[in-house]
């Protein structure tokens, strides 16, 4: 899947700190569960009127500059969850998504 595609972030520190910033403000806050599985994370969110497009544009995002990582969302109709996924090298890269979801709570 990922043999020919590099396993790092494309984005610049300044992008990536803009990048949690925004996923903390607009997402973190409708996160219920952060659960590990064994490639990477999967992400439960409580009800939140328009947060399927907010997760949706939050994916398309983070695709253009991790194409290494697959990204799947639960179908419409079904309870919001999303499973972030990657190769064992990408261990670091979902590290960083840990910490950028991360509350007090969890």
């Amino acid at each position: 899947m990922t043999d020919s595609i590099a396993i790092q972030c494309t984005l610049t520190q300044e992008e990536q700190r803009v990048r949690r910033s925004k996923v903390r403000a607009t997402i973190v806050p409708h996160l219920v569960d952060l659960i590990s599985v064994d490639d990477g994370l999967r992400l439960n969110f409580g009800e939140c009127e328009r947060l399927r497009d907010i997760v949706e544009e939050f994916i398309m995002l983070e695709q253009s500059c991790c194409g290494f990582l697959a990204f799947t969302l639960s179908p419409p109709g079904e309870e919001l969850a999303l499973l972030i996924q990657g190769p064992p090298d990408a261990s670091q890269v979902i590290e960083m998504f840990r910490r950028t979801l991360q509350t007090e709570d969890q």
